[in-house]
């Protein structure tokens, strides 16, 4: 019998051990060759095993990330629109056009007695969408930081002053809203905003009326703000009659 030669000696002795002789070689050829090798049986057992891990894995990944695409397209979508979302079409107001729809508020006290707001950067309130069931404050200012893109350098805020505000019977102040909303980030090391237009829609107003001191009392510049002995709410539309919406102050 002819002497093989050293190569060919080497790949014999792989191929019985069941070691790889080519890392390019298909996993399939590998697996086939491995079931054979382990028995019939064996590689039945394995097999479903592995498809079974496979599967479960597989679906499981693939529903995390449809859900977190979903998600993502979600959330995009209704906050770059300002509809749809939980709300949806009942919302919006038919016909309204394409904002930004401009609206003072109107804080009047109507009753026969003062009546105290909070004031720091502006009076202290909050408004929410019924897009998110009246559940989650809209940013309504910008304030003290860049258009995200813009060339402007940072903007520097000292802190606002925190006192009391107090309406006598039939006085009122006004809230002015410019009709957008904002998202914040930063760029090139400064605190940036976008603006989005808030939609024509459902809005709510909360106006928190806080205890008022007595003149020289601890609700002067610089006092720390108390608890509200009650909250104001006024539903309103976007665009409002007019640009305006009254609140009346009176419980």
């Amino acid at each position: 019998m002819r002497n093989l030669s050293l190569s060919t000696s080497m790949l014999l002795l792989a191929a019985a051990c069941g070691g790889k002789t080519d890392d390019a070689t298909p996993p399939a050829a590998a697996g086939a060759a491995g079931a054979t090798t382990a028995g019939a049986a064996g590689a039945t057992t394995a097999g479903a095993a592995g498809a079974t891990s496979a599967g479960a894995a597989g679906t499981t990944s693939a529903g995390a990330a449809g859900a977190t695409s979903a998600g993502a397209a979600g959330t995009t979508s209704a906050g770059a629109g300002g509809a749809g979302g939980s709300g949806g079409a009942a919302c919006l107001t038919p016909g309204a056009g394409q904002g930004p729809f401009p609206v003072k508020l109107t804080l009047k006290n109507d009753t026969s007695a003062p009546l105290s707001l909070w004031q720091e950067c502006a009076i202290d309130h909050r408004i929410t969408s019924c897009e998110s069931g009246f559940s989650t404050p809209l940013v309504t200012s910008g304030a003290c930081t860049i258009e995200c893109g813009s060339s402007s350098g940072c903007i520097a805020c000292g802190a606002c002053l925190s006192e009391e505000l107090t309406l006598a019977p039939g006085e009122a102040k006004e809230l002015g809203w410019a009709g957008h909303t904002f998202t914040f980030s930063t760029m090139n090391g400064c605190a940036c905003h976008d603006t989005h237009v808030a939609p024509a829609a459902a809005y709510r107003v909360e106006v928190p009326i806080y205890p008022t001191s007595t003149p020289g009392g601890p609700g002067g510049p610089g006092a720390p703000k108390p608890k509200p002995i009650r909250t104001v709410t006024k539903e309103f539309s976007l665009p409002a009659a007019g640009g305006l919406v009254e609140v009346s102050l009176a419980p």
